[in-house]
């Protein structure tokens, strides 16, 4: 960056009396810094930020240049943070996440260089909003999780000793444990818990946050009946948010149930504390997991019985219906009953009708019913469908007389059988065997069939029609034109 447009773009900001986290803002788009860059200081530019989040548009930017020509000229360091109050070492970490993002720079490489520093990680970890959210971004192998290993590479001997670690940072690692499946979550997860006893749940939550990573580790290590009692902690904790102590609830019953029957009476009491609070989406969710271990043991009409139980709600009852009208629908379509399918999907989305529903949760399954009640009824209209809008064969004249092929996929609700013709002797239709799978997030009900159309006599300017029936629906026939060019 030449020291003349870096001095205009520091003047035009001061001049306006930007925020210090808006000049970062700006700043770090001129240098062509992307999402990590604005989420190091304030956690709201982000390319992955939730959907409530406005996208932030900087318009044209400047690609980022390799790390080892980023020369930052004049003003001096001490006067550009005395000026503007922001750290330039900061400034190159971003860049070079940027770049590492990007596939252009090694984390490794980046330490080598300088640009990525204990200290300037450690910042960036303490000022992230959500791990949890962070998680859900990256998965398990996420630019979080590299930039903790390069700490640990580098510099373990400073993460030893989690009495001088922050509160933040050992949460950090606890995650960065859990996800690499380390029975060190355990020891850095306890560590918080013992700082924060109950019942103070700590800034941010972090004593729950601690014992969601203890009671995960356990659930992955198959030790349900360990992860229950460690969800069952937070009754000691007071405060926090209302949603808190239902989660816990939930998380112990599932893992309880998973545990085994001696765990029965226990479980049986946590679901009717729940259902007691008369929420109708707390509510939904009770009867939505005693659905699934009902359906894990073998006992699929009682886990839908289990599932379609009333809701007694004075609270969220709208959520409540959706969510169990949508999850019933979707079981009815699975099934291959589209008249339920049909029925129960109509409740859902009458439910959220005018309805102010901000959870993407709710958002989601809201949406699921209306997929269901699309599907079902496009099913009801035409039960065998396909994408292809005309079959054309084009032919090169000059090509000596051969046969020409060409394959459709036929769509049909459930595994049925399909006659293929064409109303026009100079092709041939048929259905090749063994060629029925699942396709779409709503299988086993949908199935994909293959047609295949040969041209035996080739007649230029040729016209005919693929008709598609079959004996499970006698008064349904699917056309599709097919068609020979004269050119």
């Amino acid at each position: 960056m030449q020291k003349e447009s870096f001095l205009i773009l520091l003047m035009q900001f001061s001049a306006l009396r930007l925020a210090r986290r808006s000049f970062v803002v700006a700043f770090a788009a001129s240098c062509g810094i992307g999402s990590l860059g604005g989420a190091a200081w304030a956690g709201e530019v982000s390319q992955n930020a939730p959907e409530t989040v406005a996208p932030v548009e900087f318009g044209v930017r400047t690609p980022a240049k390799p790390l080892d020509s980023l020369t930052f000229v004049a003003p001096s360091k001490s006067e550009l943070v005395g000026a503007v109050g922001f750290n330039l070492n900061n400034v190159a970490r971003d860049v070079a996440l940027e770049q590492i993002k990007a596939g252009t720079l090694t984390p490794e490489a980046a330490w080598q260089s300088g640009a990525l520093t204990f200290d300037n990680i450690a910042d960036l970890l303490e000022k992230e909003p959500d791990v949890y959210v962070i998680n859900y971004r990256e998965g398990s192998d996420g630019l979080h999780q590299r930039l903790l290993a390069l700490l640990l590479q580098h510099e373990g001997a400073r993460l030893q000793n989690l009495n001088k670690v922050s509160p933040r940072l050992r949460l950090w690692l606890a995650n960065y444990y859990w996800l690499q499946g380390d029975a060190k979550t355990i020891e850095v997860a306890q560590s918080l818990l013992d700082e924060f006893p109950p019942p103070a749940v700590g800034p941010g939550m972090i004593a729950y946050q601690a014992m969601e990573r203890i009671a995960w580790f356990q659930r992955d290590k198959g030790q349900h009946q360990k992860s229950g009692e460690t969800w069952l902690l937070w009754k000691a904790y007071q405060g926090g948010p209302d949603w808190a102590p239902i989660n816990v609830k939930l998380e112990a019953v599932r893992e309880l149930d998973a545990a085994g029957p001696q765990n029965a009476e226990q479980v049986s009491k946590l679901r009717q504390e729940l259902i007691a609070q008369k929420d109708g989406w707390t509510t939904a969710l009770v009867y939505y997991e005693e659905y699934h271990a009902l359906l894990a043991a073998g006992k699929p009409e009682a886990a839908r019985r289990a599932l379609g139980k009333p809701i007694d709600a004075t609270t969220s009852a709208a959520e409540g219906r959706i969510a169990q009208s949508a999850w019933l629908a979707q079981i009815a379509y699975q099934s291959g009953d589209l008249d339920d399918a049909l029925r129960l999907s109509k409740i859902a989305v009458d439910a959220g009708q005018g309805v102010a529903i901000n959870s993407a949760s709710f958002r989601y399954l809201y949406q699921m019913a209306r997929d269901t009640q699309t599907r079902a009824g496009g099913w009801k209209k035409n039960p065998i469908q396909t994408d292809t809008k005309e079959i054309l064969f084009e032919i090169n004249p000059n090509e000596p007389n051969q046969t020409h092929y060409k394959r459709v996929i036929i769509k049909t609700y459930g595994d049925i059988s399909i006659n293929a013709s064409v109303d026009n002797p100079a092709f041939q239709a048929r259905v090749l065997p063994d060629n029925i799978w699942q396709y779409h997030s709503l299988k086993p009900s949908e199935q994909k069939v293959i047609v295949q159309i040969s041209l035996e006599t080739i007649t230029l300017g040729g016209k005919a029609t693929l008709l598609i029936s079959s004996p499970e629906f006698p008064n349904f026939q699917l056309s599709v034109p097919v068609l020979v060019p004269k050119s």
